[in-house]
């Protein structure tokens, strides 16, 4: 279960949980003291204006899901768990050795507490057979302020995020509403706009391509580049005509553009698409 020990609202005088007594029994919570009280992530839980106690948490009672695979469209990495992160972090704690805590959430729904930033260590938790953690416990919270929270966590230790997995966080918070633009995202998480926008711009694309019919095998086989390019149709219908175009008639990239840039000149949607039929006639005319 999960035993309170401190509530460290205020840390002035924070210390490591105390290590279980040595007299030859089995410990209960194997590993809580194992994991130490952070300044660096209390600042960043105070600056955020969030309330945090201190726990001892069974890993049984954490919802280890994210852990083993989980949402994609809700992870911050293109690899949930680094194998070779997890394994040193594993065999550091078999010896013994003492690991910032780590931050947890009370999770809704008879779910376990979930994930905020604890994934790697959470891992080699289990790898080194360690039964309990300590842990921040915060309040529940929306899931895209989990997100931005375990980013910001992240800044201070753990495994640095890449620029292409800042770039799926930035989506990620901006389809939730968390950021109302690719700018305000690329501000915040330090990582490139025009990376940001080409990648939510795949995103709605795909979306749209389930959404209007489409052979999402086919889609897949279009490639990222085509995908974007399409994904600028804002129209449902022309942007059937043009991807089935695509799919149909295996327009190159450059051809491609030119279809998508007559289509977008087009000033209605009726005109939109009699150009991406026209475009059609041309591209399929026999040479004279």
């Amino acid at each position: 279960g999960i035993a309170a020990r401190t509530d460290n609202t205020d840390t002035s005088d924070s210390t490591a949980p105390d290590a279980a007594p040595d007299d030859g029994a089995p410990d209960p919570q194997k590993g809580a003291d194992q994991f130490v009280e952070d300044p660096r992530t209390e600042k960043v839980l105070r600056g955020e204006g969030i309330a945090y106690e201190v726990k001892i948490v069974a890993i049984a009672d954490i919802d280890l899901s994210q852990l083993d695979g989980g949402d994609s469209n809700l992870q911050m990495r293109d690899q949930i768990i680094d194998p070779l992160t997890a394994e040193r972090y594993g065999d550091d704690l078999g010896w013994g050795t003492k690991f910032p805590a780590g931050v947890l959430s009370k999770g809704g729904n008879g779910r376990g507490l979930d994930v905020v930033d604890f994934h790697h260590r959470l891992d080699g938790a289990r790898k080194a057979g360690l039964t309990h953690v300590s842990a921040y416990v915060i309040r529940r919270i929306p899931e895209s302020d989990r997100i931005l929270l375990g980013f910001k966590l992240n800044r201070d230790h753990g495994k640095p995020l890449t620029d292409s997995e800042r770039v799926r966080q930035a989506v990620a918070l901006m389809r939730m509403g968390a950021y109302r633009s690719a700018k305000e995202a690329a501000r915040v998480l330090g990582t490139d706009e025009n990376r940001i926008t080409k990648a939510k711009r795949v995103e709605d694309a795909q979306r749209r391509a389930a959404e209007t019919g489409i052979s999402m095998v086919g889609w897949a086989r279009l490639g990222k580049n085509h995908q974007e390019r399409l994904g600028s149709i804002e129209a449902p219908g022309v942007f059937r005509e043009a991807a089935n175009k695509e799919l149909e008639t295996g327009l190159s990239y450059e051809k491609g553009n030119e279809m998508v840039k007559a289509v977008n000149d087009a000033p209605a949607e009726a005109e939109q698409i009699e150009a991406c039929r026209t475009y059609r006639l041309a591209e399929d005319a026999p040479p004279h």
